[in-house]
């Protein structure tokens, strides 16, 4: 059964790959469609952006079922994985969250919270999770936009609420919310000191901290899983 087995499982990670990408497809014609809806969103294309969400999408999915196989987690957290590839890839070039993506994700994440194959425990304390998670995360990047005046934006707080209803504030002491945003801040103040030390950026410079955001979350459903 073993080698079977195994093909089966090489055969699901290819799949999802095959899937990430046109899922990555289908979210760049999306991000395209806001563009036009949006006044803001007004930067110019970043380079190889037509490539960045099905690349991004098929290698991250590949990973998750690689290490994770054919299940609800890897379904759900799948499709999580699709919406924070799609945040990324807008933030970076606009600087822009868009209230008409991250609403209804938050909205359909506590919604389904009771029944989230991400979450444990009971339907109750899984509930507990996705509010306590999201009022935790988004609470604290929200002090963090009116301290920091405009240098965290309202945005990410935003981004964080929703991530934090997804991951869920238990179980405790050390939260999956709270791993991803850990995971988050060091890779923005990595790449944030890298682009101080090379002069890319100067320290007045506006630096996106949602695609860090997202990347935390990422690693938190690859990494951790159910």
């Amino acid at each position: 059964d073993a080698p079977g087995a195994g093909r089966g499982h090489r055969l699901s990670v290819v799949v999802a790959a095959v899937i990430g990408a046109l899922a990555g497809v289908l979210t760049h014609r999306v991000n395209q469609r806001f563009i036009g809806l949006e006044e803001d969103a007004t930067e110019p294309p970043l380079p190889a952006e037509p490539y960045w969400a099905p690349v991004l999408d098929a290698g991250l999915l590949g990973w998750l079922f690689f290490r994770h196989g054919v299940s609800a987690y890897s379904l759900a957290a799948g499709v999580v994985i699709v919406l924070l590839v799609q945040v990324v890839v807008f933030d970076a070039r606009h600087r822009l969250i868009l209230n008409r993506v991250i609403y209804p994700a938050v909205l359909v994440a506590l919604l389904v919270s009771p029944v989230s194959p991400i979450l444990v425990g009971t339907w109750q304390s899984r509930i507990l999770a996705a509010v306590g998670g999201a009022f935790v995360a988004g609470g604290l990047f929200y002090l963090l936009a009116v301290v920091t005046r405009g240098g965290v934006g309202m945005g990410d707080a935003k981004l964080s609420f929703f991530m934090g209803a997804v991951l869920g504030g238990l179980p405790l002491p050390v939260p999956p919310i709270m791993e991803a945003l850990i995971w988050g801040m060091i890779g923005g103040g990595l790449i944030a000191g890298l682009l101080l030390l090379t002069r890319i950026r100067k320290m007045t410079d506006f630096i996106a901290y949602g695609p860090f955001l997202c990347g935390g979350g990422i690693l938190e459903l690859i990494l951790r899983g159910p």
